[in-house]
């Protein structure tokens, strides 16, 4: 058993420790809901063996090594801290996982344990990191208990899905809903479509850093929109003027995203984003629509073509470190 008492200890031993895992959540929620057995701790690299040192007087003497990602202590009565080794950058604090694989924290908060104020990682950022792997029951409870505190959106699984889910304006809230949907529909859809490579390169807290400003001040010509009631977002759309060169961006709108998460897909979600992204860019003037599908996407391309879109020919490639796809142009006019 990890005790509170013992925790403020630790920190005390880490003072530039960001907690993380179910200590992390019963810090932002201000009390602790459950028994823990280990410590989550993210640490700069820089400060990774003076920690280490620091905490042998507790009794951490047991030390396994995980590079480059984490380094576990234990005491003989196998209490555990696991360090999240990471390096800071401008976007945030980078966590090597593997050969060209990272995840970034992107945001801490402030959160409270015995009463004192402890760094932690924020509730979005929290969400994000539950969101890459299959929740077991103490996860959903987790996370569902962190959402009723803080105001969290979740996506599935930890919210269960309906069909008649409302659409709605999304808020940064949202944020790490917004990216867990985007991440989960991309494995799912562009499973053997795209290089795994680039799928198992995805980084959802850089995803995060990125989508965070823009959710939370949304622009005048660049709107977004979200399926899921307040707490939940299920499928999403991005939509705004076209990027594409020797275009009138005054004129010429582009969808940007649209995905439905794996568990909302075959239930008309899609299709409702669809219709109130399209209504949404002539509400804003825009005439002559676009949008890039994943040319071997066949299922989705389907799905425009239903919906009166048209491949105009438009052919472009894309290129990351992991690998190169191509992407087809579709249309929609009148």
């Amino acid at each position: 058993m990890f005790s509170a008492d013992f925790v403020i200890d630790v920190l005390e031993c880490a003072p530039d420790a960001i907690v993380d895992g179910g200590w992390g959540i019963d810090a932002l929620i201000g009390r602790v809901t459950r028994v823990h057995d280990d410590l989550d701790l993210v640490v700069p690299i820089a400060r990774v063996e003076a920690i280490i040192d620091a905490l042998r007087p507790l009794g951490f003497t047991d030390r396994l090594d995980e590079p480059p990602a984490r380094i576990v202590l234990s005491t003989p009565y196998d209490q555990r801290v696991d360090l999240h080794v990471v390096t800071p950058t401008e976007r945030g604090m980078v966590q090597e996982v593997g050969p060209g694989v990272k995840f970034t924290y992107a945001l801490h908060a402030e959160g409270k344990i015995l009463g004192r104020p402890v760094r932690c990682l924020s509730p979005g950022m929290q969400v994000a990191t539950h969101s890459q792997y299959e929740p077991d029951e103490q996860d959903v409870a987790d996370i569902v208990a962190l959402s009723a505190a803080t105001g969290e959106s979740l996506p599935p699984p930890y919210v269960r899905v309906t069909g008649d889910e409302p659409l709605r304006t999304p808020t940064a809230n949202d944020t790490a809903a917004f990216c867990a949907v985007k991440q989960r529909a991309w494995k799912t859809a562009y499973k053997g479509a795209m290089p795994q490579g680039v799928l198992d390169a995805m980084d959802i807290g850089a995803s995060y850093s990125s989508w965070w400003p823009f959710l939370r001040l949304p622009t005048q010509r660049r709107g977004a929109i979200v399926a899921g009631k307040p707490g939940s977002v299920v499928g999403i759309a991005v939509m705004g003027p076209c990027r594409d060169d020797d275009v009138d961006p005054q004129t010429t709108g582009m969808i940007n995203v649209l995905y439905v998460d794996p568990l909302a897909m075959g239930l008309g979600i899609g299709h409702r984003l669809l219709v109130a992204a399209t209504q949404w860019l002539r509400d804003h003037d825009f005439d002559d629509l676009r949008l890039w599908c994943l040319q071997g996407n066949w299922k989705t391309r389907s799905f425009y073509e239903r919906h009166g879109w048209w491949h105009d020919g438009a052919v472009q490639t894309e290129t990351e470190p992991q690998g190169s796809w191509e992407d087809v142009r579709y249309r929609l006019l009148g």
